[in-house]
């Protein structure tokens, strides 16, 4: 994957394949994160940017801290969503989309994201 530059607000970056594989990273600060220390709450906004009117979730599983969610995308691509609660409303997130056809080169990649992804306290 090649990186794309830091954002201009400087929360994250993109790292796109030529085959049209992409992750993004980056933090943000929430008012539900801030009132509710929710972070279902917190990725809804980002989750129905990335399903669209067409996309599905297949897996969802989250708790106070962290939360994985994955399922095909408004274009029908795979996405992987991981998303951490920080300190004083910030979330972090990393979203990992690829095609069907991919599957096989990023799914692991999925699995790494999710074993090293991780709050530092």
């Amino acid at each position: 994957m090649i990186p794309q530059g830091e954002s201009d607000n400087g929360d994250g970056q993109v790292l796109s394949a030529k085959d049209g594989a992409s992750i993004r990273a980056f933090g943000s600060y929430s008012l539900s994160a801030i009132n509710n220390n929710d972070l279902v709450k917190d990725t809804a906004q980002e989750l129905e940017w990335i399903l669209g009117k067409h996309g599905r979730v297949t897996y969802r599983v989250s708790y106070r801290q962290w939360a994985v969610i994955s399922g095909y995308d408004k274009m029908g691509q795979i996405f992987y969503i991981k998303a951490i609660a920080g300190d004083d409303g910030q979330s972090m997130y990393a979203i990992l989309t690829y095609l069907v056809t991919q599957r096989f080169v990023y799914d692991p990649l999925s699995n790494k994201i999710s074993n090293c992804f991780k709050a530092i306290k």
